[in-house]
């Protein structure tokens, strides 16, 4: 529903009380002036004059939690924990708030969708205007496009074809990694012995970060398996996967599994991702201008800084999934979204939940030395 629907349907009261927040000048007692005044309002006022003239940074990290959510209603508990992450106090909240409807005898607070999506760009573009210095297109680029799942592919077939006798902490033997990585599109080495590994997935601690992802997404929809006996072997569904993929469908899929499964160590992922497509879009922008806008919502990891967690984590993971271009222009990196990206962004819907290993029958390790 978008806001001049919902304005029809509120009393009033309700309207005054918005009217008044906004400085309408209008008559209070016509509801058809209190409409026409608060859209002209809210549509011509600018990101800057309201951060100028009455959005604290608390209220406007909440009000980016709610844009950058894909989710239309939500309950007066689910508000109140955003506003608790954005340190945004519930009075300051709930003024805020532009409608409410009784749903099963619970008040739901809907955001309009024409807000919702005004919202994303009037963002997108106060960051750009601040931060970003739009480049031309670089000579040369790196473009993974579907490579990730051309590698999937590769890595179920091996796992049919080869016997995978698995070591005790549950990882498939150097030497038949470097055999696997050998056919990859993407190379990648085994990790190194002397280092600690960290909250990145089901096998994260064994592998390197690219094939730990496409490990992870095997296992969990049951393409491979970790038999008692210590073998890696095919599933029925690998079977069929084989047979039946699709390489822009399982890229999606990938996608949304990879925000699950990264939503522990980063808790605020689908927001910095779609922040970061709302400013970006399809420019070229500076790799170190990205980092401004995206360091507020991130916080250390074990080892890992929120410098690491950035570059590594989600650059570098959107880059492998297909997501994001990344060039350099006089040695300076520049990232925009692929095709791919923008709408994959757009279209994956709802909250995202964190991935339980749990149920599998192997003993999931939180950490490791290595």
């Amino acid at each position: 529903m978008n806001f001049a629907e919902m304005l029809i349907y509120a009393d009033i009261e309700q309207l005054n009380r918005i009217a008044k927040h906004y400085h309408c000048d209008c008559n209070y007692h016509s509801k058809n002036e209190l409409i026409q005044s608060i859209l002209s309002s809210v549509h011509s006022q600018s990101l800057d004059e309201l951060i100028e003239r009455d959005l604290s940074e608390e209220i406007f990290r909440f009000l980016q939690l709610l844009t950058f959510d894909h989710r239309e209603q939500y309950s007066k508990e689910e508000l109140l924990a955003k506003a608790k992450q954005s340190l945004a106090s519930s009075s300051d909240m709930t003024e805020r708030m532009i409608f409410t409807e009784g749903v099963k005898n619970k008040y739901m607070y809907t955001i309009p969708n024409d807000l919702k999506t005004n919202w994303m760009k009037r963002i997108g573009t106060y960051y750009k205007d601040k931060n970003f210095n739009v480049q031309l297109p670089p000579r040369s680029y790196r473009d993974e496009g579907t490579t990730i799942i051309d590698d999937l592919i590769i890595f179920l077939q091996f796992v049919k074809q080869e016997i995978i006798q698995l070591t005790g902490d549950g990882s498939i033997y150097k030497r038949q990694q470097l055999q696997l990585f050998d056919k990859f599109r993407t190379v990648e080495s085994p990790i190194d012995k002397g280092g600690w590994r960290f909250g990145f997935g089901y096998r994260y601690p064994q592998y390197p970060d690219r094939f730990s992802l496409l490990y992870d997404y095997a296992i969990h929809n049951r393409l491979i398996s970790e038999e008692n006996d210590g073998l890696l072997i095919l599933q029925d569904a690998g079977h069929h996967k084989l047979q039946t993929y699709i390489p822009l469908f399982e890229g999606r899929e990938l996608y949304r599994f990879w925000l699950r499964l990264y939503r522990r160590p980063i808790p605020y992922l689908p927001y910095v991702v779609r922040l970061l497509y709302a400013a970006v879009g399809s420019n070229w922008v500076p790799s170190h201008d990205c980092k401004k806008i995206v360091l507020p919502w991130l916080k250390e990891y074990y080892y890992e800084s929120i410098e690491s967690l950035f570059e590594s984590k989600i650059i570098q993971m959107l880059l492998y999934m297909g997501l994001i271009k990344v060039g350099n222009n006089n040695e300076m990196e520049m990232i925009t979204f692929t095709n791919n990206g923008q709408q994959w962004i757009q279209g994956v819907q709802g909250e995202v939940k964190e991935i339980d290993f749990s149920e599998y029958k192997q003993v999931r390790v939180n950490e490791s030395r290595i």
